[in-house]
């Protein structure tokens, strides 16, 4: 599995360019948001969210990291507004 590292203003992510129809799912909830709501995010379907979250279709690496950014970035706004 490979690992990408971004430099950003926020900081420095390790983000994998692989996940798991499980993992995808729980950063999905983590970021509140429904198939529908990311499949629009992404630009793709609600149908293909479903797919691979149960596994039906292996999860595209760019959709990975994508989702993965948007969970840093979530995660970051929240420990500011929190400090």
């Amino acid at each position: 599995m490979a690992f990408f590292f971004i430099d950003s203003p926020r900081g420095s992510l390790y983000l994998q360019n692989r996940l798991t129809g499980r993992e995808f799912r729980a950063i999905r909830l983590r970021l509140g948001l429904t198939q529908g709501a990311l499949a629009k995010r992404l630009g793709i379907e609600r149908t293909t969210i479903y797919r691979w979250e149960h596994g039906k279709f292996p999860i595209t690496k760019m959709a990975a990291l994508a989702v993965q950014q948007l969970d840093a970035e979530a995660r970051g706004r929240g420990s500011r507004s929190r400090g």
